[in-house]
C-alpha cells in the first residue's frame, strides 16, 4: 500500500508544476499596488475603529475576553493590534510588497502587510517588531 503512494507522488508533483499560470488580476504594476492600497486603507481603518470600540468600554471586552474568548474573536476580528495591561501595540505602517511568482516566470503580485511594534508594559522581554499579512490585498498582472 505504501509503495503505490510512493509511486504516484511524482505524478502528483508533475501536475502541479505544470498547471498554468493564474490569470493576472490586474493590468499593470501601478493598477496592482494601487488596488492594494485601497484594500490596506480599508483595512486599518476597520483596525482603528475595533480599537476604539476596545477602548471605549475596556473592563468590559477585557472580561469578555477572559470569559468568553470565542464570543471576543467574533466581535474583533483584528484584535492582535489592540493594546492591553501587558503590553503596547503601536501600528508602525501598512505596506504593499511586490513579489515575482516563483512557479510562473514574468507574473507578479503584490501583498498588503500591517507592520507593529509589541512593546512589553510589565519589564520583561524586548520591544519587537512584527508584521502579519492582510486578506484580500493580493492583485498580480504580467511583467512586460
Amino acid at each position: 500500500m505504501k509503495l503505490r503512494a510512493l509511486l504516484a507522488l511524482p505524478l502528483v508533483l508533475a501536475t502541479i508544476a505544470c498547471s498554468p499560470p493564474p490569470e493576472p488580476t490586474a493590468s499593470s504594476r501601478e493598477e496592482a499596488m494601487g488596488l492594494c492600497g485601497e484594500k490596506l486603507d480599508v483595512w486599518l481603518a476597520e483596525i482603528d475603529k475595533e480599537k476604539k470600540l476596545y477602548q471605549s468600554e475596556y473592563a468590559r471586552y477585557q472580561k469578555m475576553w477572559d470569559e468568553d474568548f470565542g464570543t471576543f474573536i467574533d466581535t474583533f476580528s483584528n484584535w492582535i493590534f489592540f493594546s492591553d495591561d501587558n503590553e503596547r501595540i503601536t501600528i508602525i505602517r501598512g505596506y504593499c510588497q511586490l513579489t515575482p511568482n516563483k512557479k510562473h516566470k514574468g507574473l507578479w503580485h503584490t501583498t498588503g502587510y500591517v507592520e507593529y511594534l509589541r512593546q512589553p508594559l510589565d519589564g520583561y522581554g524586548n520591544s519587537e517588531v512584527d508584521r502579519t499579512y492582510t486578506s484580500n490585498t493580493m492583485y498580480s498582472w504580467r511583467a512586460e
